[in-house]
């Protein structure tokens, strides 16, 4: 197994990505139209179906989420080096004067 190394963090999260977008699009009915079914009670309360059509929701959430939060992170990766992550542009833009030194040496 590969170690997790800043080297490979923007490759991790590509796969990552990937991953989310494949799971996702393997689903047969969406998250938006199980919702309005659910809502508009296409199916029984507590019936198999509808507990289906639950558990299939709260997957695609947490996929959704998971891609959401993975896409966040790949963005604060400095795009020239791939060295080094960020939680976001503030922390980004804080650490640019010590970081464009090491960044140049790359």
């Amino acid at each position: 197994m590969t170690p997790f190394t800043a080297r490979n963090e923007q490759e991790i999260l590509e796969t990552l990505i990937e991953a989310f977008e494949s799971m996702l699009a393997g689903f047969s009915v969406k998250q938006d139209q199980l919702l309005a079914w659910v809502e508009l009670g296409k199916w029984e309360k507590g019936s198999n179906a509808w507990m289906a059509a639950i558990v299939s929701l709260e997957e695609q959430q947490i996929l959704s989420k998971s891609l959401a939060e993975a896409n966040r992170l790949r963005s604060g990766i400095c795009g020239k080096c791939n060295a080094i992550a960020y939680c976001d542009s503030v922390c980004q833009k804080a650490n640019w004067g010590v970081h464009k030194v090491l960044c140049g040496a790359k």
